[in-house]
């Protein structure tokens, strides 16, 4: 009893020593996860939203394997849409209910880790790998994205953490069929998520080839884990068998694929090597989920990672070194076989074990001394220093670069989150931004908690809005900060010239920045809104507006003698035809509006032109709508600009052009009315003349 009583306390002080260094690091976990929760990053981006929008399709009653969504997007996995939707339910729209799981998901990740380093290795691996977890950037990212892919690192630890339970312990079934069915959990959390499934089956090779008494010991349990997730995954194998949307999305993530099979696996090899080597080397190029280019390690961690590497191979007839070594290859095989190289999203299965490689390098470390004599403290204050280093520097990382850099911004939409911030609620807001029907919205509603129907949206490259009655209005154009030249100016939210210049000398400009002085918006301020729209009706040109039944009359329609009105609420007041730019052929022309009826809800309107010749046969149109239809307020005037690309070999002469609305889901055009009095379902502009 005497001898035992020592030894038996000693491991009654390691369990309860453990269980308070595992505690500090899930407090310092979660702390580092929730800690500037709105400002990093400073926006949401739009897969977030469309995720949530799934989930609001769960609430309603929508059930189903796979989702999808419009803009040609082949279709998500359902995990995390019936996760969400309770909470969707619960919190109401805001940050929380977007990123509450990945959050959640990333804690879990913390205690899961550790679990299968000591199960796997010792306590010692475990803690370590743990904070590791807990302090690093690529972790801490994934916790700060709503999308679906967060739930895939503590679904593969736990996976994996069952899977050696199964091998290694006695084990009742229930243990088995939890183990298959957590597995098979991965395949419904995120196309990436199949990466674990292919883990465990290379696992299960390495155990063929050279522990067949394992396997012989275990095949019943293992017989009965492999049914299970089979059986669980087969729905979903049914919908990318059955579907062809669904096979069409996993054909386009894996182009390098395809074109190997044709004899050019020279991309596919390039690809590939870029992504092993991203650990120090090159790492993800999107600000999305990466400072661009940065390591998936900082030096520190990467050394103690090649460390762990190789004495996993110098140990490979030990299954749990191996077992450690086909988690992260195959975890990053999503990354290797598609377009873009490193991509922390995609290699996401394998963040666990990266961590655990790292931890098992600086155990090994200190193990090691001892046999060379070198005392431990040397070894274990090193290993301190480095892990010291690395979270300073990833904590840094995530908290003031990441969210500062360029990309990050412009992905996240941080500069209209900004404008949002500091939207006073007096007077009329409008937005100048590429996506006034959609997500700018949602930034605007998720990260502030504002109604999208008390500002308005605009597209400032094609139109520009001129809010009803008096007072104060103001419009914002969110900066373009990609450090993509060309996807900046694509995605811009500046005024075409010949739009900003309505605004006149009746305005303030003001510009805003961020705290490293990038700006950040600009906006226009005036105190009188009606002497501004006013102003701007102005420089109309062409307010002789006529109709015609159909296309053949616009040789000689019939005047209106004033405004156009449509019987769905929008008023063509006239137009404008501008010169031609240089070096252009076609016609442009500003067409200014009138909204009669608000509506509160999104309808798929748009507004149209057509460019006839004498004969009333159609040469060339243009058509969209760029001012928010949910925007829409009585009163309110835009002026939307059309672009006519001329035909080739047009013969010079006179032509004519012909307005109007339409419902481009149904293709139905508005009527127009005159005194209650149906005239056609167009408008007849005076003509022009092309030279």
């Amino acid at each position: 009893m005497q001898q035992t009583f020592p030894r038996a306390l000693l491991s009654q002080v390691r369990r309860h020593f453990d269980r308070a260094c595992l505690f500090l690091i899930l407090i310092t976990g979660w702390l580092l996860r929730v800690a500037a929760f709105s400002s990093v990053p400073g926006g949401i981006q739009h897969d977030e939203v469309t995720e949530a929008l799934h989930g609001y399709e769960v609430l309603a009653g929508k059930f189903q394997l796979y989702f999808y969504a419009s803009g040609g997007f082949k279709g998500r996995e359902p995990l995390w849409a019936y996760l969400q939707a309770p909470l969707l339910y619960l919190f109401g729209i805001n940050l929380w209910s977007l990123r509450f799981l990945a959050v959640a998901a990333g804690l879990l990740t913390v205690p899961l880790t550790y679990q299968v380093g000591r199960s796997l290795f010792n306590r010692r691996v475990g803690l370590l790998a743990a904070f590791a977890v807990s302090i690093s950037f690529w972790p801490l990212v994934m916790s700060r994205l709503g999308l679906r892919g967060t739930l895939v690192p503590p679904l593969s630890a736990l996976a994996i953490y069952l899977l050696w339970r199964v091998v290694r312990r006695p084990t009742r079934w229930y243990w088995v069929v939890a183990a298959g069915l957590v597995l098979s959990l991965s395949g419904y959390a995120y196309l990436g998520g199949w990466a674990a499934i292919g883990a465990v089956a290379l696992f299960f090779g390495y155990l063929a080839l050279w522990h067949r008494g394992l396997l012989r010991a275990k095949r019943s349990a293992l017989l009965w884990y492999g049914v299970t997730a089979g059986l669980a995954l087969l729905p979903l194998s049914m919908v990318f068998l059955t579907q062809p949307s669904a096979r069409e999305r996993v054909q386009q993530l894996a182009p390098l694929v395809e074109e190997a099979t044709r004899g050019k696996a020279v991309p596919l090899g390039q690809n590939i090597l870029m992504v092993l080597a991203s650990f120090s080397g090159r790492g993800d190029q999107f600000g999305l989920y990466n400072i661009p280019n940065m390591p998936l390690l900082p030096l520190s961690l990467a050394l103690l990672f090649y460390v762990g590497v190789g004495i996993s191979c110098w140990r490979w007839r030990k299954p749990a070194y191996p077992l450690l070594l086909v988690w992260v290859v195959a975890g990053l095989l999503p990354a290797a076989l598609s377009l873009g190289g490193p991509n922390n999203l995609r290699s996401v299965v394998s963040l666990p074990a990266t961590y655990l490689l790292v931890a098992l390098g600086a155990t090994v470390l200190v193990e090691l001394s001892a046999r060379i004599r070198v005392p431990r403290v040397v070894p274990a204050v090193l290993v301190a220093g480095m892990l010291a280093w690395a979270a300073q520097s990833q904590i840094t990382d995530f908290f003031l670069h990441w969210p500062a850099n360029p990309d990050t911004r412009f992905f996240f939409r941080t500069t209209l989150a900004e404008a949002a911030r500091a939207m006073p609620t007096d007077g009329r807001n409008c937005v100048s931004t590429p996506y006034p029907h959609d997500l700018s919205q949602w930034v605007t509603e998720y990260t502030q908690g504002r109604n999208p129907n008390d500002i308005c949206w605009f597209r400032g490259t094609a139109a520009i809005v001129f809010p009803a009655g008096s007072g104060t209005a103001r419009w914002y154009v969110p900066a373009g900060v990609s450090s993509d030249a060309a996807l900046a100016a694509a995605e811009s939210s500046e005024f075409l010239p010949v739009l900003g210049q309505l605004l006149g000398g009746g305005v303030t400009e003001q510009e805003a920045f961020f705290p490293d002085n990038t700006r950040a918006y600009r906006f226009y301020t005036t105190t009188d809104r009606e002497e501004l729209r006013a102003r701007a009706l102005t420089t109309m040109t062409e307010t002789a507006l006529a109709w015609s039944a159909d296309a053949e009359g616009v040789r000689d329609p019939q005047p209106l003698g004033g405004p156009a009105h449509f019987d769905g609420g929008l008023t063509l007041l006239g137009a404008r035809y501008l010169k031609p730019s240089a070096g252009c052929n076609c016609l442009e022309t500003l067409l200014y509006w009138r909204v009669d009826v608000a509506h509160p809800e999104p309808v798929p309107f748009s507004l149209f032109l057509q460019l006839l010749d004498g004969q009333g046969s159609f040469l060339v149109g243009n058509d969209h709508l760029d001012y928010a239809v949910n925007s829409w307020q009585a009163g309110d005037v835009f002026v939307q600009y059309h672009r006519l690309a001329l035909p080739a070999g047009i013969a010079p002469g006179q032509y004519y052009l012909q307005a109007g609305v339409y419902n481009w889901q149904t293709n139905v055009r508005w009527s127009l009315m005159q005194q209650g009095q149906v005239l056609g379902d167009r408008v007849v502009l005076p003509p022009v003349a092309v030279p």
